[in-house]
């Protein structure tokens, strides 16, 4: 079938005319900035477990507060310490406690969920526990600190996190059916406002803008020692830059507009010039 200069312009015409509002940029650790269009698409279509979780542990250690056993902060600090002092200024105090607290969630969840609604759900959920307590640990501590400050700070977090997995997990499992519905009921409203940050089909928070997406990734990705990068569950870890694609043209101009009707009538142009 022959393209005439008019189906090309219509073509081009419809280009530019694609929602200027949509669009979807890659982050660290295989998560996602979904903002405008593409964020209120994604409402019916991605899990808000991830999200819940989150704000429900900050909200559950107002119960779940059970000290660190000294044992535990005993036999913690000379590991640490040891892990810290072959790279001191890569030593991340949030990272190494997050791992080391999370490394109990499996044997935890396997002897019992805890009110979760599978060994997965807890894990998820006991990680997240975990991640709070080392945050609020270490948050403290600056990357500058040397390394008995930093294990000091990550051993308590590590150890007052094992002492709560079984009431962290079972408090999330007990408000997570009304926290995701809001969420969900919600997130048409939040898209107005704000994007979503997606990784692995979950949403992990609004925010408003791109900057506040990477930030939110920078706060969040944990490095363990030798700096590995992944995404999993609660729990995003990266070691590389991420790229950006569009999903959608981003703004519409004039100088875009003409561009595109030029480009559409030289292609035919040319098409016809080729048959002459």
């Amino acid at each position: 079938m022959k393209k005439t200069a008019a189906a090309l312009l219509s073509a081009a015409v419809a280009f530019v005319a694609m929602p200027s509002h949509a669009d979807v940029t890659k982050l660290e650790g295989g998560c996602e900035f979904r903002g405008g269009a593409d964020c209120t698409g994604s409402c019916t279509n991605v899990s808000f477990d991830a999200s819940c979780n989150i704000d429900l542990a900050v909200s559950c250690q107002g119960q779940c507060n059970v000290d660190a056993d000294v044992s535990c902060t005993g036999s913690c600090g000379g590991s640490c310490e040891a892990q810290c002092n072959v790279k001191p200024a890569e030593f991340s105090c949030k990272g190494y406690c997050s791992t080391q607290c999370s490394g109990s969630c499996e044997a935890e969840c396997s002897a019992s969920t805890n009110g979760a609604t599978s060994k997965a759900d807890c894990k998820a959920k006991c990680d997240v526990g975990c991640r709070t307590e080392c945050e609020g640990s270490c948050s403290a501590t600056p990357p500058s600190a040397d390394c008995k400050a930093k294990c000091s700070a990550s051993c308590k977090g590590e150890c007052r996190g094992k002492a709560n997995i079984d009431c962290q997990v079972a408090c999330q499992a007990n408000g997570s059916a009304s926290c995701v519905a809001k969420a969900s009921a919600d997130c048409n409203v939040n898209c107005s406002a704000n994007g979503m940050i997606v990784c692995d089909g979950a949403v992990k928070e609004f925010v408003k803008t791109l900057e506040d997406a990477k930030a939110w990734i920078s706060e969040h990705v944990t490095y363990s020692g030798d700096a590995q990068a992944s995404c999993s569950g609660n729990e995003c870890t990266a070691s590389a830059e991420g790229s950006i694609s569009c999903a959608s043209v981003p703004g519409t101009s004039g100088g875009l507009f003409a561009a595109s009707i030029a480009s559409a009538l030289a292609a035919f142009a040319f098409g016809r010039r080729k048959k002459a």
